[in-house]
């Protein structure tokens, strides 16, 4: 096969990159093939085409500005021992016109363009006599009367992005004018303003639509243009060097297709950055990547070597493994202050032996795991902590409160202590089995090779949750039993929060709906846990009759509101209210409609003492109200302050 190096150009293209647009201007003329190439110490930092001149003439005619400001930074370059397949083949899938060879070194050492190569390519490439009549890639032209003037001709291949026009006389092609003729002229510092007939490239050169692709080409080649204009009985149609270029068939265009096929196949399936590396000589080039890639690493990583985008020790790993056909690699990197899953996928064929790399971005989630690691290492050494002296904290909140409560009440709150103890054991079932059961998912899928990164965040984010909620409830329960020496202000919403939480087992186990009605802006000087624990007794005295009438809805409605100077608080249930007799006594101590083994008689009447220790009283009654178009019957106790 025939190296690059064999048919490059090396005279008039590069320059310096403190020149001038103009001078610019003058070797693009000279070279004849549209663009220059900028070097520094022999290395390749940029290319300015003519294309870029076009658009830059439009807008400003300094000639005398620096033209590297202009000029495109991320050059792909291809090194000297390539073949001109191998170039052609990389010009056909990235859509390069111009291609810049360098030396190991990374030295420029000349360039080569399309048209240039293809003059190269075996004729066995093309050999079909394929007419262009069967073509389905000729262009329509663009053209306008030959009366315009240059500058409006510049303006109208720029607005559609082309390299050419063609100019007309009564709607008959008669030239053309082209992006290489437009830099002729500014090189001549010919008058723009003029009509586009005095400069434009004529006679038009055009061929029959009969004739053959090589027909085509033969001409081109001879004439030295890049496009001809293709005739038929309907009109005119536009062939360049470019489409040609893509018309190659025979073995070589059997290897484009492959690869193009495969190409697109991986970028239609996979978001991620994707390098494809091959082995030629004793270096791992890379010799296709898709966008992501291209944004990931930078344009300039085709045809370099793969270390420069891996570090040497990671892609040593890859190849010492003992891979066979088709075998896999899978390994977490850090690129770029990124965390990536890269996975190689190696096809070892004798024929064509490839590494086809994924980069997978899980910085996020890596940061994640890292971030909530610790959060539950902190959590899990808190709930350590607290579990450790939870006996402890207990036995010496309930010997505090000794100097607060009488001895009259300490059955009384001992039992309450103990029924909440088995509220809160009960509510921490269901966390717990969250936390064991999003574990355990974790663990099979990780094992089965099954783990996403969806379900592994949906998965922390849950046990994370469910641990914030144990710990919560461990706090409300410490404070519940901590004795308050001194009166504090808080409100009303923060209160009925904390008695929802102790008791939210009980409310759900025994289906009682609870109604809130709660002014938010209403605050209270006084004792916080001793008014929970008053408000629970009531509580516990409504869920006890609606056990012993086994009634199907179980309705408690608490309201809290302002009433002139005093705030007020109601508690009020359907459970068909207090028989009349009863009515009278249900605050004196040790009086009790319960059977003994259920009821000490002390709950309402400690009740009673809470609420008068914060300076308010209480108030039984029954009521009759309306909830929702039906009427109900029960209980109502208020509490003023």
């Amino acid at each position: 096969m025939t190296k690059i190096t064999q048919i490059i150009k090396q005279e008039n293209y590069c320059v310096d990159k403190n020149v001038t647009i103009s001078k610019a201007i003058e070797m693009m003329a000279k070279n004849k093939d549209g663009f220059v190439v900028f070097t520094d110490n022999q290395k390749v930092i940029g290319v300015l085409t003519e294309r870029d001149l076009v658009s830059y003439i439009l807008n400003d005619n300094d000639y005398n500005q620096n033209a590297f400001q202009y000029a495109f930074k991320n050059v792909i370059t291809f090194r000297e021992n390539r073949t001109i397949e191998y170039i052609l083949m990389s010009l056909i899938e990235f859509g390069i016109r111009r291609v810049i060879i360098i030396d190991k070194d990374e030295n420029f050492l000349g360039v080569t363009t399309q048209e240039h190569l293809i003059e190269y390519i075996d004729n066995e490439a093309y050999k079909v006599k394929m007419e262009l009549s069967n073509l389905d890639n000729l262009h329509s032209i663009i053209s306008l009367d030959e009366t315009t003037s240059i500058t409006n001709t510049i303006q109208c291949m720029k607005d559609n992005h082309i390299g050419s026009v063609v100019l007309t006389n009564n709607q008959q092609p008669v030239g053309i004018l082209t992006e290489r003729d437009i830099i002729k002229l500014i090189n001549n510092n010919l008058d723009l303003s003029q009509a586009v007939s005095t400069v434009m490239s004529k006679p038009l050169i055009y061929i029959d639509v009969n004739n053959t692709v090589e027909d085509a080409l033969s001409i081109m080649n001879n004439k030295h243009i890049q496009r001809i204009i293709v005739k038929d009985c309907y009109g005119y149609k536009i062939l360049s060097i470019r489409d040609i270029v893509h018309l190659i068939k025979g073995n070589y265009g059997i290897l484009v297709e492959k690869k193009l096929q495969h190409s697109k196949a991986i970028l239609n399936s996979i978001s991620e950055a994707i390098l494809e590396v091959g082995q030629i000589e004793d270096e791992y080039i890379i010799q296709w990547c898709n966008e992501e890639a291209f944004k990931l690493f930078g344009y300039t990583i085709l045809d370099k070597n793969i270390t420069k985008v891996l570090p040497d020790h990671t892609w040593d790993s890859i190849i010492k493994s003992n891979y066979s056909k088709l075998t896999k690699f899978n390994s977490k990197i850090y690129l770029n202050q990124k965390y990536y899953k890269l996975t190689c996928m190696s096809d070892l064929s004798e024929q064509d032996s490839k590494y086809r790399l994924i980069f997978f971005d899980i910085t996020e989630l890596e940061e994640l795991n890292m971030n909530l690691q610790k959060k539950v290492e902190d959590k899990t050494k808190a709930l350590q902590e607290i579990n450790n002296t939870l006996e402890l904290n207990i036995k010496k909140a309930v010997e505090e409160n000794k100097n607060i409560l009488d001895k009259m009440y300490k059955t009384e709150k001992m039992a309450a202590l103990g029924e909440m103890m088995g509220n809160i054991a009960h509510q921490w079932r269901q966390p717990l089995s969250v936390i064991s059961s999003n574990a355990t998912g974790i663990i099979i899928q990780k094992e089965y090779n099954t783990l996403t990164d969806s379900f592994l965040l949906q998965s922390c984010e849950t046990i994370n949750s469910n641990a914030q909620y144990l710990s919560q409830t461990i706090d409300d329960f410490r404070n519940f039993v901590k004795p308050e020496a001194e009166k504090q202000l808080f409100s009303l919403t923060t209160l009925f929060d904390g008695f929802f939480r102790l008791q939210e087992s009980v409310i759900k186990n025994k289906e009682i709906t609870v109604i809130f009605d709660i002014d938010d802006t209403l605050e209270l000087l006084g004792y916080k846990n001793e008014l929970i624990q008053a408000i629970i007794n009531i509580f516990n005295n409504a869920k006890d009759v609606f056990e012993e009438k086994n009634q199907s809805l179980k309705l408690i409605l608490i309201s809290a509101y302002k009433d002139k100077e005093n705030i007020i608080i109601t508690i009020k249930d359907n459970a068909g209210g207090i028989p009349t007799k009863v009515l009278p006594r249900i605050f004196e101590p040790y009086f009790t409609t319960k059977h003994q083994a259920q009821g000490t008689g002390l709950g309402l009447h400690m009740t009673y003492n809470l609420i008068k220790h914060m300076n308010g009283h209480i108030e039984a009654s029954n009521t009759q109200y309306n909830y929702e178009n039906k009427n109900y019957k029960g209980a109502l106790f208020k509490l003023i302050f």
